[in-house]
């Protein structure tokens, strides 16, 4: 296969930018190619995890991997935003990918035509391509790198069961039960967030919402992530706008599923992506809120001639 064309092609249907590396030289990008900036001979390894997985520049920059076996071929996606970009972002992008400052305009405008596009979706695209270019199938929790062990097959049990409680009308409030949940993505713990759900079935609805146990799901999913973002993640420092469109992401993501379990892995990464979102914006320990901000300004400016002045204002 000419994997160089396969790229092109792969940006030029999805519009998600692709990098072809041998070892760990550059061989192919789409911003080099766009750009005409010369390859990079000493392109960073995403190295680690499951093949294909998913890493992490920062948190708001992701980056896709898959090895092409028996050769000696990686492919990168990315850079890939879950929400719109931030003139922030463009800063730590341009910084972490060494792009000259002359092509700033340029790389603005090419960033801005980057889809949205949720880790369980890029997980999706990543699937897709390890079965077209290793010819095997991979599973999307593996990429996403979760690992609930039975928690998850325990979680659709428990959402038949909740249906078949409610017709019964035999199920008990679960207020507190929520509130408790709500509390840990707002403290942004994802570990505590882990074994709270290990040990608490996730029936978080009393009201009858539907008539069919996949309608049921896909409502009482849109009324948690609802919650999860106004009772959780805002209060827990996750800014407005940036929760507001994981709402939207997350329920449209939601609508285009069809079966029960589909929903309940969604739902579980919905849960740790807000507590990790919110976990994001807590000061580190020993460190006031000036100096986190100072230091979020420099780390997002260091591209740029930085004054006592600007860091202080």
């Amino acid at each position: 296969m000419d994997y160089i064309d396969f790229c092109k092609k792969y940006y030029a249907t999805t519009k998600i930018p692709i990098s072809l590396l041998l070892g760990t030289a550059e061989k192919y990008s789409t911003i080099g190619e766009l750009f005409s900036v010369e390859p990079l001979t000493d392109y960073p390894v995403l190295a680690g995890g499951p093949n294909p997985s998913i890493h992490f520049y920062s948190s708001e920059i992701i980056y896709g991997c898959i090895c092409i076996e028996e050769t000696d071929y990686v492919i990168i996606l990315g850079p890939i935003f879950e929400c719109p970009v931030t003139p922030s972002q463009i800063n730590l992008f341009m910084q972490e990918s060494a792009v000259p400052a002359a092509y700033r305009e340029q790389i603005v405008e090419f960033l801005y035509t980057i889809p949205t596009t949720s880790r369980l979706h890029l997980a999706r695209h990543l699937s897709l391509l390890h079965l077209i270019l290793n010819r095997k199938n991979a599973d999307i929790p593996e990429i996403l790198e979760i690992s609930f062990g039975n928690t998850v097959n325990r979680n659709s049990h428990n959402v038949k069961q909740f249906i078949e409680n409610k017709e019964n009308e035999e199920l008990h409030s679960t207020h507190y039960m929520e509130l408790e949940l709500y509390e840990h993505i707002r403290n942004g713990n994802p570990k505590k967030l882990a074994d709270f759900l290990k040990s608490t079935p996730l029936n978080l609805n009393e009201k009858k919402l539907a008539k069919s146990p996949l309608r049921q799901a896909k409502n009482i999913f849109i009324s948690t992530v609802t919650n999860v973002g106004m009772i959780g993640a805002i209060p827990g420092g996750v800014d407005v706008e940036r929760a507001y469109h994981l709402m939207d992401m997350y329920i449209q993501e939601c609508e285009q599923l069809q079966t029960l379990k589909e929903i309940n892995d969604l739902q579980y990464q919905m849960l740790f992506d807000f507590c990790e979102k919110a976990g994001e914006t807590h000061l580190p320990s020993g460190i006031s809120a000036d100096i986190y901000d100072c230091m979020n300004y420099i780390r997002s400016h260091t591209n740029e001639a930085i004054r006592l002045e600007d860091v202080a204002a």
